[in-house]
């Protein structure tokens, strides 16, 4: 029961909960329902929606009286996703007709997003403009050709193609792609990895 009334309030609300402790109330009498599980039921929605405190076995319903309420489902749907992982061996890069209209495209947008999510952003149509024009953006040299690099990289076939066969092979990969990516910041010192770590933002 206590799950119950915690999913019902994650998914209608505080609002909708108080009301279906009114209506309880209200048809308690109509359905044979003994007054003690109306109070019960009264005192778990009390618990959900902050007014009251109550000892529960539901781990979720004691969640959301201390204020960290979860989703019941995700652990579920991450248990789901881990399973077919496993069950999913890493697959090969498909090897596109070069002429079609998705592989055309799809380098573009892979390198678009690449750095987007990185913090390089760029309006859609100034991307274009720099990959396919070769434009340089006012001020933000270094940014164009990070995404130029990326696109480079993504966009060569024969090279995405190319899986190690040993340690060294993969990182000289790696090295290679880094370098290619971040022409634009020798101060990177590219193909060669990071001798100081992060600092955290």
């Amino acid at each position: 029961m206590g799950d119950w009334i915690d999913r019902i309030c994650q998914i209608d609300g505080d609002a909708k909960l108080s009301r279906y402790r009114e209506d309880a109330v209200r048809l308690a009498e109509v359905v044979g329902a003994s007054p003690d599980r109306v109070a019960s039921l009264s005192r778990m929605i009390g618990a959900a929606l902050g007014t009251q405190e109550i000892k529960t076995g539901s781990k979720a319903l004691t969640a959301r009286q201390a204020r960290l309420p979860y989703d019941q489902g995700r652990p579920r749907l991450f248990g789901t996703l881990i399973d077919a992982l496993r069950e999913s061996a890493p697959q090969n890069r498909p090897v596109p007709d070069k002429a079609a209209d998705r592989y055309q495209h799809l380098p573009f947008f892979e390198a678009y997003f690449s750095n987007f999510i990185e913090g390089t952003e760029f309006e859609l149509d100034d991307a274009v403009d720099v990959v396919y024009a070769g434009k340089q953006i006012a001020g933000r040299a270094n940014d164009s050709h990070d995404l130029t690099g990326t696109y480079r990289v993504v966009g060569d076939l024969e090279d995405m193609s190319t899986t190690a066969t040993s340690s060294g092979e993969f990182l000289q990969l790696l090295r290679s792609r880094h370098a290619t990516i971040l022409p634009g910041r020798p101060e990177k010192n590219l193909g060669h990895f990071k001798e100081t770590p992060n600092e955290p933002g």
